[in-house]
């Protein structure tokens, strides 16, 4: 639904705004993505990948990843390690779901985040 503008249950405006950056200043929001939350946010988070803005739904790439996912990405992670994340522009949402408690275990980290780069560089589409 949130991938097809909403279909009949939300307006597209509504989901516009949970795809839309929030009014938190980038330094202060770079500020809060340094450790210790940087190390928490890393399996979801690519920290390196230029501007992060925080959108109602979650953390939104401002910029393209080349090879990896589309400027306006929005995704989500909650315990006990339930990540979910939506490529517009591609088509191509996904979510995994593990019972893992620990976010920062090193082997649940590198799989989520190669899944989810795969993923993305996939040509499936899931809507």
């Amino acid at each position: 639904m949130v991938l097809a503008d909403g279909g009949s249950i939300l307006s597209k405006a509504s989901i516009d705004g949970i795809f839309k950056p929030q009014a938190i200043g980038s330094s202060d929001l770079q500020e809060l993505l340094t450790d210790p939350l940087r190390a928490s946010l890393r399996s979801t988070v690519d920290m390196d990948a230029g501007r992060v803005e925080m959108a109602l739904g979650g953390p939104l790439y401002m910029d393209d990843i080349p090879g990896k996912c589309s400027a306006g990405t929005l995704q989500w992670a909650g315990r006990p390690n339930l990540f979910w994340w939506i490529d517009r522009v591609k088509g191509v949402a996904a979510a995994t779901f593990t019972p893992v408690i620990s976010q920062a275990d090193a082997r649940f980290e590198e799989l989520t985040s190669e899944f989810k780069w795969r993923y993305m560089q996939s040509s499936l589409k899931w809507v």
